[in-house]
Order: structure tokens, then C-alpha cells, then sequence
């Protein structure tokens, strides 16, 4: 989540595979509820917002967590920001101003990026559940409620060492946040703003430090927000039935139907015509969405099947994640790989299938029994040469333990060698197939929509149920 000082931001969908609830910066739409563990004994027990492992958006940079554990981060790097492909293990990411902060399994931290007053010295730091990470500091939140903080301690936005009970973190501009058990909250550092002025605020679930601002989600659905800009106080007002709120500069939030809200406006800059155009952040096309994360000039969304949404300024390539849409590249081959054995790739030997023909992987059986291809109403744009394509998949489970499924195992390659993932549309909204655990012993059909181009020759229907690619099988769909 972010938190800098200046306004100045790109509309972009990318499809990966990713993780889909956690604790890090920015905040999920899905819900575990918090236990009472003081003495006190209380009838309402509140549900706390989990806080979102998945997506961080930075000052000028965006971050995704993928679902082995390692991380991807596209954007400005000058200070090493972006430098996380080699973490491994990671559970939650946070990305501050120029740095970037990891949550391992173990409970321990890593960062990187710019380090001039030391937020990114968390090597020692152990037993961590949570963390977050502010223009000059970071944050995290230990197993037992405590918290401690590294970074810029001026304006005393470190001085968290006597909070307990504390719940989730979150850290603002100059600025930091907790949310304790019994849903108050507390602050420290900046109150230039009245960014810290929330000791009145009760039965909260969720909170968020913004640049100059607090944003705080209570337990019926509504926003709080103090700091910087009083119209922005009016505007939040009127937001109901919220799961989710993540404050930046603009402010986002995620309804119970997975839609998003959003106050702000960013301005971009186009340097062939000098001119600098000010624009709403348009997110009316944001379907299906778990995660949201409001940076300082742009916004980033997960869905439920782990498409990242993001829309911006741009002008330092926060938004280039083009890279990630290709969930494969280059031509499919059809040879299959004999040193295999049946476990190792499926249990047929092969790669290469057709439609209605039983496709065997580990513990998986895939049957694509229809192929339809439309044109129509849709909340991804359709350009004039390309046409849907709904796929009609049964996903079986043939082994003895229970496993997830999503459509982002599957992408659909062209006879250019593309390969895409599913696009959000309204094509295939009743029909469509929702992420989900399936029992061993149960089948579960739904359909998965693609674009591709208009009476594409060569269509194949690739499937992989891990992000490094192994175990791919491949199904012609003409």
C-alpha cells in the first residue's frame, strides 16, 4: 500500500496465477473471524478483514505475489524496489514508497529497495504475521499481538513498542495505524492532517493509512475516514456494504459483491503532446474482485481467479505488466517427453488431447466437452478482429485428498503462439466456473471465457496446475 506526497497513473488487466487471501498492505474482501482471548467476556465477536497477501501497489511501482511463494514486481526500480526475484517462501508482500518488504512462512522478513533510514533493516525480525510498509518506514505485526517497526522515526511514527492486542498494521505516509482486538484503534507519528485522530472509533475491521489520511472499515459494512481533504470525508460517507478499504493517495473500496468504489483522480502525463490530463479512476469494469490496494497514483485489484486489475499514471511503467498476461509463450509442442513418467506428466503418456477426450493429470481428470464461440455483451473491451471463446470444462478429482481449483489454471493459446488467460465478460455469468476446493471423489463443470482472435485456425486450451509450468497438458479446442 502507499503512501507518498504527490499526485501525478494506466488501464490494464493481466491474468497469473496467484495467492488469494493472506495478511500484507492492502486489504481482501474474504473474512476470518478474530477470537477473543482477554478476560473480558463480550456476546458480539467481530470479523476482521483479512488483510491481502497478494498484490501491493508502491509510490511508483506494482508487486504480486504468485502462488509457489516467489514474487513479481514491475515499475520503477532506481532504488532496487523491484529486485524480488530471487525470494522464495514469501506469504505476504508490502510496498512502501521505494522499498519493498516479504513475510516468509517461518516468520521471518525480507526487504529491499531504498534503505537511507533503515526500513528495510528486518533481517532480525522473527515471529512475524503481518507486515506493512510506509514512505520511510516498515512495520510488522508479531504473533503475540505486539508490533515493531524499523525506518524514519521522525514524527514518532516508529513509537508502537507498548501497543498489545493489536490485530493488523498498517503504515501511512509519516504515520501508523493498529487495529486491536476489540475493535479500537490506535495511532502514532503525523497528525498534521488528524491522519491519527481515531481514538473514537469503535467496532472497526479493517484499517488503512493513507498518504495524509486513515481509513478505517466498521462491522456494518460502512467507512471512516479522517485527514487530509474534508471531501473526501463526504464521499466515503456514503459507501455501504464495504468489505474491504485501502487508502493511498485515492482511496478504494471493495463492496460484499465484489465491486469496487473509488475517491481520487490521477494525472497523466503524455510526452508527445506536453500535455498533463486529469482523470477519475474508472474501476466500473472491476467484477469479481477479493483484493484491492490503493498506491499513490494507481489502484491494483484481484479477482477471484487471480486476474490483477490496475489502473493509473503509468509513467513509470507501475502498470507494464504485459509480461505476466502470457501465461505461456511460444509455440505449443506436440511431442511429448518419454523420460516422463505417467506421474510425473499424466497418466495417458501424452500431452497433446482432444475435445471429450479424458485428460489425466496427477490427481486431476479434465474432460472439455463444448466449444462455443461469440461476440457480445461483455466488461472486457472486444476489439473488432477478435471474437469469445466459451470452453465447457468438467474438473474431476480422482485422488484421496481435496485439492483448489481456478480458472487460472487454464490459458488459451492461438495460432500466433499467444497465450492468454480467461477474460471477465458477461458472456458466461451464470455459467461460469468459480474457484473452489474440491473433494476427493467430486466433479465440479463450468465454462471459462477467452478472447482470441476472429476464426483463429489453431486453438489450444492449456492446462497447468502450478505456475512453473510442469505437468502442462494441452487440449485442441477447433
Amino acid at each position: 500500500m502507499i503512501k507518498i506526497k504527490t499526485i501525478s497513473a494506466c488501464i490494464l488487466i493481466i491474468s497469473t496465477l496467484l495467492i488469494y487471501s493472506g495478511c500484507g498492505s492492502s486489504f481482501s474482501a474474504s473474512q476470518n473471524s478474530v477470537s477473543n482471548t482477554s478476560n473480558d467476556t463480550h456476546t458480539d465477536e467481530l470479523v476482521m478483514v483479512k488483510q491481502s497477501t497478494a498484490i501491493a501497489a508502491g509510490g511508483d511501482y506494482s508487486v504480486v505475489l504468485k502462488k509457489e511463494g516467489t514474487v513479481v514486481a514491475v515499475g520503477n526500480n532506481k532504488n532496487g524496489q523491484c529486485n524480488v526475484s530471487g525470494w522464495k517462501d514469501i506469504v505476504a508482500i508490502a510496498a512502501g514508497n521505494s522499498h519493498t518488504v516479504g513475510l516468509k512462512k517461518d516468520g521471518t522478513v525480507v526487504a529491499v529497495g531504498l534503505n537511507d533510514h533503515g526500513q528495510c533493516n528486518v533481517s532480525e525480525w522473527k515471529d512475524i504475521t503481518a507486515i506493512s510498509a510506509g514512505e520511510y518506514h516498515t512495520v510488522g505485526l508479531k504473533k503475540d499481538g505486539t508490533v515493531v517497526a524499523t525506518g524514519m522515526r521522525e514524527m514518532g511514527r516508529c513509537d508502537v513498542a507498548s501497543w498489545k492486542d493489536i490485530i493488523a498494521v498498517s503504515a501511512g505516509d509519516s504515520h501508523t495505524v493498529g487495529l486491536t482486538r476489540d475493535g479500537t484503534v490506535v495511532a502514532a507519528g503525523s497528525n498534521l492532517y488528524g491522519e491519527s485522530d481515531v481514538s473514537s472509533w469503535k467496532d472497526i475491521i479493517a484499517v488503512s493509512a493513507g498518504s495524509f489520511c486513515t481509513a478505517g472499515l466498521a462491522a456494518d459494512g460502512s467507512a471512516r475516514l479522517v485527514g487530509e481533504d474534508p471531501d473526501q470525508k463526504s464521499d466515503v460517507s456514503g459507501w455501504t456494504d464495504l468489505a474491504a478499504i485501502s487508502a493511498g493517495y485515492p482511496i478504494v473500496g471493495l463492496n460484499k459483491y465484489g465491486t469496487a468504489v473509488v475517491y481520487g483522480s490521477y494525472s497523466q502525463y503524455y510526452p508527445n503532446t506536453k500535455i498533463t490530463v486529469t482523470k477519475p479512476y474508472d474501476v466500473s469494469e472491476w467484477i469479481y474482485m477479493v483484493e484491492v490496494d490503493a498506491g499513490n497514483t494507481h489502484i491494483i485489484g484481484l479477482t477471484e481467479y487471480g486476474m490483477v486489475m490496475a489502473i493509473g499514471n503509468n509513467s513509470d511503467g507501475q502498470c507494464d505488466v504485459s509480461e505476466l498476461n502470457d501465461l505461456d509463450t511460444g509455440t505449443v509442442s506436440t511431442s511429448s517427453d518419454t523420460s516422463k513418467t505417467s506421474d510425473e506428466t499424466n497418466t495417458q503418456g501424452k500431452e497433446y488431447f482432444a475435445l471429450n477426450e479424458e485428460v489425466s493429470v496427477n490427481e486431476t481428470i479434465l474432460i472439455i466437452s463444448k466449444v462455443e464461440k461469440v461476440s457480445g455483451p461483455e466488461y472486457t473491451t472486444l476489439d473488432d478482429d477478435q471474437e469469445f471463446v466459451i470452453i465447457t470444462v468438467t474438473i474431476k478429482n480422482k485422488g484421496n485428498n481435496e485439492f483448489r481449483y481456478t480458472s487460472s489454471d487454464f490459458a488459451l493459446q492461438n495460432s500466433q503462439g499467444e497465450a492468454r488467460g480467461f477474460a471477465t465478460t458477461k458472456a458466461n455469468e451464470d455459467s461460469r466456473l468459480r474457484s473452489g476446493n474440491l473433494a476427493s471423489g467430486d466433479a465440479v463443470t463450468g465454462t471459462i471465457t477467452f478472447k482470441a482472435p476472429k476464426d483463429d485456425p489453431v486453438l489450444v486450451l492449456r492446462y497447468c496446475d502450478n505456475t512453473l509450468g510442469e505437468n502442462a497438458v494441452y487440449i485442441n479446442v477447433n
